[in-house]
């Protein structure tokens, strides 16, 4: 049935920017006589927290609501069951959390969105010893052994943030019919804007919440599955990971085994060593016995040594045990048959503080250090220390081993590994067996003192001659020791070999080593490159879509006799700064660059195929020719640059970039106002103008300005039908309707389209040109215009119930209604066209169901063209509050007219019966209302006690309480939950009073009780 709202029976104060809302009546109880009291509303908010995450977020704002913090809350992580290990933000890879840092930060936003972050953390399993009873070494045993059956697992978590209030400009309204208008179509966001028309929008806060998807139980397992079969492979005792790739940076990236595997020989970019990049690590650290004896090895991680480019340092950090070893491998190898040097320096705080370092050459591609103190994570440890956790363990296969032995071994003349001198202290050359073993007959020692050499930084050079087999250490720039008779040469120059190095401590110190790679490189070979380039056209410059044929000239610098075989490696192709891999055809290559031959078929050139070349003798050339395209570039008005790295070297260590750049010429720009660069340029625009007085063939000319691609090129500003300059010319039409026209018409008339075709011409190139098209809409009522535009206004009102009672096509009709909405094609030749319909998209409008849904509250709703899914058109959208209404002769109101939920307007107290004799009770019935609502719901309470009074003896009161199952904060009674369920069957409240306590003569008693409805 319909009814007819009262404004009087209900008032609605509602808070702004807060999302939870709680709405109070006032019902009115009678003994005898009833009556009505107005209803009053309440609103207040509270925070939403994401509480089914591993860890719980929340969204905190400012108080003027433009900013928010998105943070973790650590308290709500379980640590005894989880390790948390990082938070990272999906879109910028931002840290909030660290296991290292062991800190949480914040993310903050000014913008409405959705913000997805994943949370790693590791599930602890049962463990089933218990550490109080085990001693300190067995204990420290397990702790290692747990951490390895810990459970890798990640969560990905979305965040939504809704609650930002996003301003929107409020333009001037054409009030003034003298005035003029313009609206400057944004195209590519870079055209400037000249509204005025809009209409301020305003959006309703609506509630955020928090999204979480956790990782699934079936693929943890199947990781935890594969890394336990990563540390089967290594078959240690421990069953430890004892090798991984450098990190990136120090403190980075998780350690994993992963033995080098390419065959290519080493590259350092122009001779320098990058040690993050080229190598592999592993080692150990352990503690000492009260015999001396290392024990209770576990692997050593980057807490322990930092790696910077090409320097190492060891005691680093964290110095809690006491025997750190350290090894390095690179991942590519050095060819024996060549000559070659090693240069670098090293510094140490105590020298008999090290047990010692080395650099070794081998062909033991596996190699996995796991030895410790004096075997200096190269020599195998059979036979010594047989009460160690490590004895037995095998060093490098088949290797040459230069050592620098800083420990005073205190005359100790039958060392194993050679510390045979006076000072126990020396430098020498060894090589080692089939098991790692020191093979003493090949040892070449030099006595010194290393400890002279504490706290400054020196020098060193290792030096190999290939022809004479003979090897050179240098330190301090003297000779300290050389070899030139190996038992493992033959393997190392038939296999080549791996570069290592490795340094062991007896003593935690901090900053104890510090050893920088400066140069490895082939001393065989000195190669230059140079590299020319041809545009297509013949012109300096290049334009987009030109071929650019580009050449290099390759040569031996150290006039070499032999013939050297080399590769060149594609670094780097990028346009102004951006990676840009073009593609590479036509190779050719040869000694004659008139005659160049095509590389095999099969073969490529690219920055993941180096190109086989050669450095022919006497410092001859070589060539290597090909060509690439100039893709179509969106810049205007600028030069752009190509630049192109090639690195010679590649199979050797000695390198040479070269590096060019090839200038590329871009369209002119040509635009309106003093709006230019970077991004495309908008080559139309849409003025409106509601005065046809105000149009004229200046209004299309006005504020347009050009610039060619040139560094000396400034911009120019167009004047009224400008023929050009030296550097630019000029072409135009005019058009009406889209039709060209001899001249600018001299009557404007409304409804009509007046355009302006503009094209510029740079004069040094005529392949560059670029349109511009102006158009101005004489119009009472436009909008911005690019191909379409749609007009339309703010629809009318909605109450929250007729909206339910409406379906997705009625809903839609009725906005296209209600706004007055129309949709237009613009078209340069016919004018503007009205096309059959618009479309309304109701994205948030719509409930589970698919039905129209919508909390009270302006909100947006787009409306857009079929043809164009780009031209949209937002309209506010105004839902009223309709949440309750008293009590009808039935309660199926479907008209949109009643509240959701349906309340008495009166209760009646009267003398109970039975075992309520001694009461006066009375109910009330609370019902949903008969309305499509799936996704409705409140929850529904109500005064726990209130007072009735005498109408004609207000001494004489007394007190009624509500009868419920729980009782709540502040004074109020729980009565359940409404919603659609509630249709057929009430929900009941129970009032009781004790019935001594009312006066015994006639008369009426009345009071207010208040029912309190919270959305949920």
């Amino acid at each position: 049935m319909k009814q007819t709202r009262n404004l009087k029976q209900k008032m609605l104060m509602r808070a702004k920017k807060e999302d939870l809302q709680k709405t109070t009546c006032i019902l009115t109880l009678l003994m005898m006589v009833v009556s009505m009291m107005n209803p009053l509303a309440l609103i207040y908010a509270s925070s939403v927290q994401n509480t089914n995450s591993i860890i719980e977020n929340k969204v905190e704002y400012t108080t003027d609501h433009s900013k928010a913090n998105i943070t973790f809350d650590m308290n709500s992580f379980d640590k005894e069951k989880y390790e948390l290990v990082s938070i990272l933000s999906d879109k910028e890879g931002t840290v909030l959390y660290d296991q290292q840092k062991n800190e949480i930060a914040s993310y903050a936003t000014e913008k409405n969105g959705s913000y997805g972050f994943t949370v790693k953390y590791a599930e602890k399993q049962p463990k089933a010893i218990n550490k109080s009873e085990q001693t300190n070494e067995a204990q420290s045993d397990n702790e290692e052994k747990d951490s390895q059956h810990r459970t890798a697992k990640e969560e990905k978590i979305t965040v939504k943030v809704t609650k930002i209030k996003e301003s929107t400009d409020s333009e001037k309204s054409k009030n003034d019919a003298t005035a003029e208008s313009t609206d400057l179509n944004k195209q590519n966001n870079d055209a400037a804007q000249d509204s005025i028309e809009s209409e301020k929008q305003k959006n309703d806060v609506v509630e955020e919440s928090t999204d979480s998807e956790k990782s699934k139980n079936e693929a943890a397992q199947e990781s935890a599955k594969s890394e336990k079969a990563k540390n089967d492979k290594i078959e240690t005792s421990s069953a430890v990971e004892f090798m991984g790739d450098l990190p990136n940076k120090f403190g980075e990236g998780s350690v994993v085994y992963n033995t080098p595997n390419n065959e290519n020989l080493l590259s350092f970019g122009n001779s320098h060593v990058n040690l993050e990049e080229q190598f592999t690590y592993s080692g150990t650290i352990s503690e000492t016995n009260n015999s001396g004896y290392p024990v209770n090895p576990k692997r050593i991680t980057n807490d322990y040594f930092k790696i910077n480019k090409n320097r190492i340092s060891l005691g680093k950090g964290n110095t809690s045990y006491s025997n750190q070893t350290i090894y390095l491998q690179s991942k590519y190898k050095i060819d024996f048959t060549r000559n070659f040097e090693i240069k670098g320096s090293l510094k140490y705080t105590q020298a008999d503080k090290l047990s010692g370092f080395t650099v070794a050459f081998h062909n033991d591609k596996k190699y996995v250090s796991k030895n410790v103190n004096a075997t200096l994570g190269v020599y195998s440890s059979k036979g010594i220390w047989a009460s160690s956790t490590w004895a037995g363990e095998v060093g490098l296969n088949r290797g040459i081993v230069l050592e620098f032995d800083p420990y005073k071994h205190q005359g100790n003349n039958s060392y194993q590994f050679g510390d045979n001198l006076s000072t126990g202290q020396h430098i020498q050359i060894l090589e080692t067996n089939d098991v790692g073993a020191v093979e003493t007959p090949s040892i070449q020692n030099k006595d010194i003192d290393l400890s002279n050499y504490n706290n400054s930084w020196t020098n060193f050079k290792i030096s190999w001659n290939a022809h004479t087999n003979t090897l050179e250490l240098y330190f301090n720039d003297q000779l300290m020791v050389k070899k030139n008779s190996f038992n493992n040469l033959s393997i190392l120059k038939k296999n080549k070999a791996y570069i290592s190095f490795s340094a062991s401590t007896n003593t935690a110190i901090q900053d104890l080593l510090e050893f920088n790679f400066n140069d490895i490189k082939y001393t065989d070979i000195d190669p230059e490159i140079s590299t020319n380039y041809t545009v297509q056209s013949g012109k300096k410059d290049a334009i987009s879509n030109e071929k650019v044929t580009i050449t290099h000239e390759i040569w031996n610098g150290n006039k070499s006799t032999a013939e050297i075989t080399d590769k060149l490696n594609l670094k780097a192709m990028k346009i102004d700064g951006k990676e840009k891999h073009l593609e590479i055809l036509n190779v050719k290559t040869g000694t004659d660059l008139n005659n160049l031959n095509p590389i095999s078929t099969g073969k490529k050139f690219d920055v993941n195929h180096p190109l086989d070349v050669i450095c022919p003798p006497n410092s001859n050339k070589y060539y290597v020719q090909y060509e690439v395209t100039i893709p179509k570039l969106e810049k205007y008005g600028e030069l752009s640059n190509f630049n192109l790295e090639v690195l010679l070297g590649q199979r050797g260590m000695s390198q040479i970039l070269s590096s060019t750049v090839i200038k590329i010429k871009n369209k002119p720009a040509l635009y309106a106002k003093a709006k230019q660069g970077n991004a495309p340029i908008t080559n139309s625009q849409i003025i409106k103008v509601n005065n046809p007085t105000k149009v004229n063939k200046e209004l299309l000319w006005n504020e347009l300005y050009a610039k060619i691609a040139s560094p000396t090129s400034k911009k120019y500003k167009i004047r009224t039908e400008d023929k050009g300059t030296q550097e630019m010319k000029f072409e135009w039409e005019y058009q009406v309707n889209g039709e060209k026209v001899n001249e600018f018409p001299k009557k404007i008339e409304k409804g009509c389209i007046y355009t302006l075709k503009l094209k510029v011409i740079d004069q040094s190139d005529n392949r560059l040109t670029n349109e511009f098209n102006r158009t101005v809409i004489v119009d009472d009522n436009t909008a911005t215009i690019t191909n379409h535009y749609i007009y339309a206004k703010d629809s009318k009102p909605i109450s929250e119930t007729k909206l339910v009672t409406l379906t997705k096509e009625e809903f839609e009709n009725y906005v296209k209604t209600a706004s007055k909405a129309k949709a237009f094609k613009v078209n340069q030749q016919t004018g503007l066209v009205e096309l059959e319909d618009v479309k309304v998209q109701l994205n948030g409008w719509l409930d589970s169901n698919g039905e129209p849904y919508h909390l009270p509250g302006k909100a947006t709703i787009e409306l857009y063209v079929e043809d164009d899914p780009n031209v949209k058109k937002s309209i506010n959208q105004e839902v009223t509050e309709n949440t309750w209404s008293y009590d009808t002769s039935d309660r199926t109101e479907i008209n949109g007219a009643s509240g959701f939920i349906v309340i008495p307007k009166s209760v009646t107290l009267e003398s109970g019966t039975k075992n309520q004799k001694d009461k006066l009770v009375g109910q009330a019935d609370i019902y949903f209302a008969d309305y499509t609502a799936e996704d409705v719901e409140y929850d529904v309470s109500v005064d726990k006690t209130f007072e009735l009074v005498k109408v004609d003896d207000p001494s004489s009161k007394f007190t009624v309480t509500s009868v419920g199952n729980k009782l709540s904060a502040q004074n109020k009674m729980e009565v359940g939950k409404i919603n659609s369920q509630y249709k057929d069957k009430p929900q009941i409240i129970h009032f009781e009073a004790p019935r001594h306590e009312v006066d015994k003569s006639k008369g009426n008693w009345k009071g207010n009780v208040r029912f309190y409805f919270k959305r949920i």
